[in-house]
């Protein structure tokens, strides 16, 4: 199952840069064009081997292909948690889904609401915003400290009130703007990604390709993810297909999880082995 529960990052100490209420700087996203590499000829959707797929995940050092979405933490102290606000957040229902707003205003009562109903107020420090949401800077108090990013989607851009995340796969929200491009899609699709459990240890993104066809675009993320072996049994790899569809003329997405196919594989003393079927 996917959960859009936010993430969370340990990062050194260093000194804090905030911008001010009201305004200030934004949050630094950045994406490089799209990959073009080509699939091998015989129809595998990735180019790497089944052992180089693990060799990845257990190296645990690149978790994403060359181009994809990157969203940097700022360096604090402590550890960095992003999270989408919720309507259940500010007591708007049960249904998780993530809140939209085109006013900085109504945005910023969001995030007072969520972190008034929190089990500790966090004081603000700062906001941003980009093309995609606004953004609230919270700091917790405790051991560690916690530096909070809260955020909430433009409705200009995504409006995603249709989805319920405790649900794999369904609607995905609906992009706005006067035509949705194809780039719209993967933008948004990257960035979902960061916010599952597919952005942890032991799951590295494969691949990331678009396509299109009459009145569709969809984005695929290929994806592996391990599940650890139980009493000395080899580990599995499980090879996922996610893939994000938007109707160009309604902007409305759907999303689907397809498994592929899986491996065994073992690691000893620093290399890995595809364990025998």
């Amino acid at each position: 199952m996917i959960l859009n529960a936010g993430r969370t990052w340990f990062v050194v100490a260093l000194p804090l840069l905030l911008a001010a209420c009201g305004g200030g700087g934004a949050p630094v996203t950045t994406q490089s064009p799209q990959s073009v590499a080509q699939p091998p000829a015989d129809g595998r959707p990735v180019t790497q081997s089944d052992t180089e797929i693990a060799q990845l995940i257990y190296g645990d050092t690149q978790r994403t292909p060359a181009g994809f979405f990157s969203d940097p933490v700022p360096a604090v102290a402590g550890y960095v948690s992003t999270s989408h606000i919720k309507a259940p957040d500010v007591g708007l229902g049960t249904r998780p889904y993530e809140l939209c707003t085109d006013d900085w205003n109504q945005a910023l009562q969001w995030s007072e609401s969520a972190a008034t109903r929190g089990s500790s107020y966090d004081a603000l420090t700062g906001n941003g915003d980009s093309a995609m949401y606004f953004e609230f800077d919270r700091l917790r108090n405790g051991t560690p400290q916690g530096y909070i990013r809260q955020r909430v989607f433009k409705c200009a851009f995504v409006n995603r009130d249709d989805i319920d995340l405790r649900q794999p796969a369904g609607a995905a929200g609906r992009l706005n703007g006067p035509q949705p491009q194809a780039a719209d899609l993967r933008q948004l699709s990257e960035y979902l990604w960061e916010f599952t459990p597919y952005n942890n240890t032991g799951n590295v993104v494969l691949r990331s390709v678009g396509a299109s066809s009459a009145g569709m675009l969809t984005q695929t993320l290929y994806l592996a993810s391990k599940s650890a072996g139980v009493n000395g049994a080899c580990d599995s790899i499980q090879v996922l297909e996610w893939t994000h569809t938007l109707d160009t003329a309604t902007g409305n997405i759907t999303r689907a999880v397809t498994s592929l196919w899986s491996f065994t594989v073992r690691q000893e003393a620093g290399s890995v082995a595809v364990c025998p079927r």
